[in-house]
């Protein structure tokens, strides 16, 4: 099941323009949003950080997991703030425990 988010300008209307990223969830992501995977438009430039805020709009169920889940974007852990481009494939990568 996939879902997708059209951004918005300040004064709510859709904004056409952007870049479209494809979110892949794993784990206890996957079970609290209902879904392994959903598209995700975001503005031109987009910062992890204004991704966050789109899913978690999209899906607040996901925003327990923003603390300590990290973010792979194209297979790669990223590290603190990184500009996404059009056809990035962002993974949420919750924290695991275990043995």
């Amino acid at each position: 099941m996939k879902s997708e988010i059209q951004p918005q300008t300040a004064s709510g209307a859709v904004d056409r323009e952007g870049i479209t990223v494809q979110v892949r969830l794993f784990a206890m992501c996957r079970e609290a949003a209902g879904t392994d995977a959903l598209s995700l438009t975001l503005p031109e430039g987009a910062t992890g950080e204004v991704f966050w805020q789109a899913l978690i709009a999209q899906c607040p169920a996901l925003a327990p997991f923003r603390k300590d889940s990290r973010l792979a974007v194209n297979r790669t852990y990223v590290h603190g703030e990184v500009t996404l481009k059009n056809g990035d494939e962002v993974t949420l990568i919750p924290p695991v425990s275990g043995g």
